[in-house]
């Protein structure tokens, strides 16, 4: 069986940003050895679509960070497509409640 590194979020964002530690260390890996979860996927939306609300949102709207926003979630969709997602399933779910995240 071949090693599979999940990237977080955080190293994601790193990674994004041109971090050249993170972008070294994730250069060395076959690109079918690389995965994020849903649950990374799901954090980086959301922080779009914050940016998104807050600028869609004030009385004098930049069209320059509101395009930047939209920007941002586009070029986001499109890394998600390049890279394995895993689900996050019942077994998943039993493993986050062994390191004594909430149930609720």
């Amino acid at each position: 069986m071949a090693n599979l590194y999940i990237l977080d979020t955080d190293h994601v964002s790193l990674f994004q940003e041109g971090n050249p530690i993170v972008a070294k260390r994730i250069s060395q890996k076959k690109p079918e050895s690389l995965a994020v979860t849903v649950i990374t996927l799901e954090e980086k939306m959301k922080g779009w679509l914050r940016k998104i609300n807050i600028n869609n949102n004030e009385p004098f709207k930049s069209n320059s960070k509101l395009v930047w926003a939209y920007k941002g979630l586009a070029d986001e969709i499109d890394f998600f497509k390049n890279i394995q997602l895993l689900d996050f399933d019942n077994r998943a779910y039993e493993k986050v409640s062994i390191f004594g995240y909430s149930k609720t």
